[in-house]
């Protein structure tokens, strides 16, 4: 099988995106430590994740300088984190400039070292429920930009090398990225999703209200709030 290097935030888009590749891939997991907000909460999922999809191959990179350069609540605990239902066509306040294009990046570094064809991220245009378009609020999660990456890529990289973005989840709602997590076994209870740290979801964050939407919608249980019994 060839191997895939995964964006792995602990999430539950990165989850299933991980999960849509795992039986036909070998899964190289990869975690960035942007000493962000809910740093702790998403290291920990990570963890969990990395047990539960049983790989060998999994990375943490330090990526402090977007704590340093600042200037945004995702990663400045003194700025307050948008409540969802104030959200418009802008810009979010938790947006990190250049986020996606240095895990990309750094992706293409594993990638060429280990001789991996794909890199996996589980980014969606869709998750618009609630609030403005997710291209809106964070540009670099457009498909425009992965197109532009990718092009970057097969004009950075020798001529024999053949890496591919994927994003198998580009076109999915919440609501569909639940179902299908579902039918893969997704442990969403080993997911996080709030911009917040803290010992439980704020219910607030866009992170929060989409993936309510999501579960809601798919008439399923989230059983990080909810916890199914046994």
């Amino acid at each position: 099988m060839e191997k895939a290097i995964v964006l792995l935030s602990g999430g539950m888009n990165s989850a299933v995106a991980a999960a849509s590749m795992a039986e036909t891939h070998i899964l190289h997991l990869l975690f960035a430590n942007l000493h962000h907000r809910p740093l702790a909460r998403e290291s920990e999922a990570f963890d969990r994740l990395c047990r539960h999809f049983k790989v060998q191959h999994h990375w943490r990179v330090e990526l402090s300088h977007f704590k340093q350069v600042g200037g945004n609540a995702f990663v400045d605990p003194k700025r307050d984190i948008e409540d969802a239902l104030t959200l418009d066509d802008d810009v979010a306040g938790t947006f990190v400039a250049g986020l996606m294009p240095t895990l990309l990046d750094v992706a293409a570094s594993f990638a060429f070292r280990i001789g991996a064809r794909h890199i996996v991220t589980g980014l969606s245009e869709a998750l618009n429920e609630p609030g403005p378009g997710v291209g809106v609020m964070y540009p670099d999660n457009r498909r425009e930009f992965i197109l532009n990456y990718q092009y970057m890529i097969e004009s950075a990289m020798p001529e024999r090398t053949q890496i591919k973005i994927e994003t198998p989840l580009m076109d999915f709602s919440r609501t569909e990225i639940v179902k299908l997590g579902q039918r893969l076994k997704v442990p969403f209870e080993s997911t996080w999703s709030c911009y917040e740290g803290g010992e439980a979801p704020c219910g607030k964050c866009f992170g929060c209200a989409s993936r309510a939407s999501g579960f809601l919608q798919a008439a399923i249980p989230d059983p990080l709030i909810l916890p199914t019994p046994a």
